[in-house]
């Protein structure tokens, strides 16, 4: 609003006058809506009147806000007022395009041209940092006047400020920071319409950060009095930045890894003198000081050329010392995203000379790598504080780590010391409309696809829902909406599954091949490319095909329903149990008893030693639990009365034994002790009696 341009000549009595909004008279979408509650606290005591047919002008914590009817000619069309409902679909675009690969594409000619002024105008100082210069597009349309408007928007940042006191002391820290590292300098000067630009700023509070909390946030966008901001008149160079997915996988293939960030980037990239009065800004520690102007002297970010001339810097600083940092230069152009350095080597060793010469290329153009993280505990300890003069302490020593906290890598959680990824996923909308529930599901950032048999069923919720028609603020029907509710509540067991990040399982690797398969059904389709690898020693990682995937399947089904329920015999010195088999195929699962293969190297066995390892493996572990869960059940009962008694069929606990076999027993006497508890009992297996502890029995489920 307006919803036309209004007549503005200048009117006497609003001369000299700071406006809260200096382009009334233009048409501006609405920026905030503020409610009569609060007019109060921000009008100030001083109106003043124009000639009839002018608006006046009250005074506000904002500047002057114009209000009255003005008196024009002019001939418009009945506006037609249309309602527009959108749902902000960035994330859930994110959510499918995670899958795509993405597109090589050749640069436009506006980035033809914008690489084309990089090279010429990019260098670098005395001290080896480089310093470039802003690439203003060809016959760009001229900036108007700046400043007044970047001074309203100061007082609206002054006005918040004033009201949060800890805000204000981070916020101008964090510009006093900006004249402590000469990245910012004080200007007296006024430079001339269109030769310079205001920048407005304002604050952003990130509470997850580890290293800045309250950050400065700069609004290159915002236009002056010719309709044109800083961006308008800029190319923002062609988009350099890494595929994240690729970094990734990249990522899984190091034996040693490690990921550090590269302090500050932006800022340590100086812009060149002759452009900075187009990042001047306005600021000033109290309302009593006088306002005064800065200029910003690095690549600033919210500026849209900064993210390429940040990338490109780094690109630049890889071909101009590659010859002698070889490694290090290779990891720049393939390994960072952004300002993350996500990296590793093959060998502890190698992982050591990569990182100090990554220290050494990035010193030289004044960069500095900091937050180390690593499932190495040799990398971790090379840049501790005590080496750099306490100006590392975000790296964490591989000992301080805790067995369950994990690092941010490029939006995965990495737990170094494990050395896995894990997720954590959690619904926080109570709303179940449309637009709630794809809202939620577009939160779950799954990159390399670890969750897709999760993300699968997500994204045929959607399908359903578009085949519903139902809109964006209506609940979905009664069975999607149960579909829904039951998935959420499952959501967070995500957090109980974990992948390893290395994705060999050898060091001596002689040959690899990549295998592919892709199916489809009605609902969705899927893809699936897997590495095979072999070993020096000529054995291969184990990929099972299906029939040795159905064996498998076959043998762990026997041992469940080998498990005892309850006497079948009634022979006192032999019982027999009866178990789930005897319903299925009328007698007992048996086994013959096969040799111990749970310590064996599974790189050493034949396919089939290797499916009887993994069934073994099964068993321990299942067993045990089973029969833990038996104990549990039984303490439970004892402690309302039911008590163990003599002729008691139980399964005694013996971790030795092989797949389907269970070791039964009747209780021949209880051994209580001076305060009546039994906590042993003798046994009888045929004609043998022993003594076993209570903790080592347990009675059939359903006796």
């Amino acid at each position: 609003m307006p919803n036309l341009s209004l007549p503005y000549t200048k009117w006497p009595h609003l001369k000299g006058l700071t406006l809260a909004d200096p382009h009334f008279h233009t048409p501006q979408p609405v920026e905030m809506l503020l409610g009569a509650d609060i007019l109060s606290h921000i009008l100030l005591n001083n109106t003043i009147t124009g000639p009839p047919g002018t608006p006046i002008a009250m005074n506000s914590v904002f500047g002057y806000l114009l209000l009255g009817k003005l008196t024009f000619n002019t001939n418009i069309s009945t506006p037609l007022q249309v309602c527009y409902s959108s749902f902000d679909n960035n994330n859930l675009q994110r959510f499918w395009e995670l899958e795509s690969v993405p597109e090589k594409r050749s640069y436009t000619p506006d980035e033809e041209l914008c690489e084309s002024f990089f090279r010429r105008t990019h260098n670098r100082d005395l001290t080896g940092r480089y310093v470039v210069a802003l690439p203003f597009k060809v016959n760009a349309p001229p900036l108007g006047e700046s400043r007044q408007i970047a001074v309203a928007r100061f007082h609206k940042l002054e006005y918040r400020l004033e009201r949060n006191p800890q805000l204000k002391i981070d916020y101008h820290a964090c510009l006093q920071e900006y004249i402590d590292l000469n990245h910012m300098e004080l200007v007296d000067d006024k430079p001339s319409v269109g030769a310079s630009y205001y920048i407005p700023h304002h604050c952003v509070i990130k509470p997850s950060s580890q290293t800045t909390r309250t950050r400065v946030v700069f609004d290159a966008g915002c236009r002056t009095t010719s309709g044109y901001s800083l961006n308008d008149v800029l190319f923002s160079g062609p988009k350099l930045h890494l595929d994240i997915v690729d970094v990734l996988l990249k990522f899984r293939v190091y034996r040693v890894a490690f990921c550090s960030d590269i302090k500050q980037m932006f800022r340590n990239i100086l812009l060149r003198e002759s452009d900075r009065d187009f990042q001047r800004i306005l600021w000033r520690r109290s309302p009593e000081e006088p306002l005064r102007d800065y200029r910003l002297r690095t690549v600033t970010f919210g500026v849209n050329c900064s993210p390429y001339l940040a990338l490109r810097t780094i690109r630049q600083l890889a071909c101009d010392e590659g010859e002698r940092l070889k490694l290090a230069a290779a990891v720049l152009l393939n390994n960072v995203f952004v300002d993350d350095v996500i990296t590793g080597a093959d060998s502890e060793a190698q992982a050591l000379l990569l990182q100090q010469e990554l220290i050494a290329i990035c010193a030289t153009a004044g960069f500095e790598l900091r937050k180390w993280h690593s499932n190495s505990q040799a990398v971790l300890a090379a840049v501790q504080p005590s080496e750099f003069h306490g100006e590392r302490c975000e790296s964490v020593l591989f000992s301080e780590m805790e067995g369950d906290k994990g690092v941010n890598v490029l939006g995965l959680q990495w737990n170094p010391r494990a050395d896995s990824f894990s997720f954590k996923v959690h619904v926080t909308s109570r709303d179940y409309t449309k637009r709630a529930i794809l809202s939620e599901i577009a939160k779950i950032y799954d990159p390399l696809g670890l969750l897709s048999p999760v993300t699968l069923f997500a994204k045929h919720l959607i399908q359903l829902m578009w085949l519903a028609n139902i809109g964006w603020d209506e609940p979905p029907p009664i069975d999607i909406l149960n579909s829904w509710t039951y998935f959420t509540k499952e959501l967070p067991l995500l957090a109980s599954i974990s992948f390893p990040r290395y994705i060999f399982n050898t060091d001596d690797l002689e040959s690899i091949q990549i295998h592919g398969f892709a199916d489809a059904s009605q609902v969705g389709y899927a893809a699936c490319v897997y590495i095979r690898h072999v070993g020096k020693s000529g054995d291969w990682t184990r990929i099972q095909t299906y029939d040795e995937m159905h064996t498998l399947t076959c043998q762990i089904e026997a041992v469940l329903n080998s498990r005892p329920l309850c006497v079948l015999s009634s022979d006192a010195s032999d019982p027999l149990p009866l178990t789930p088999a005897h319903f299925l195929v009328g007698e007992p699962l048996t086994a013959v008893p096969d040799v111990s293969l749970v310590d064996e190297n599974p790189n050493h066995l034949t396919r089939w030693r290797w499916i009887q390892q993994s069934v073994q493996h099964f068993w321990k572990r299942w067993s045990k639990e089973y029969l833990h869960e038996l104990q549990q059940t039984n303490k439970w009962f004892q402690d309302r009365g039911s008590t163990l008694r003599e002729g008691t069929v139980v399964v005694v606990c013996d971790e030795n034994l092989p797949p389907l076999q269970w070791k039964l027993a009747r209780i021949h006497a209880l051994h209580p002790g001076s305060d009546q508890v039994v906590r042993v009992v003798t046994l009888r297996t045929g004609n043998t009696l022993f003594k076993r502890p209570v903790i080592k029995i347990c009675p059939l489920p359903l006796q």
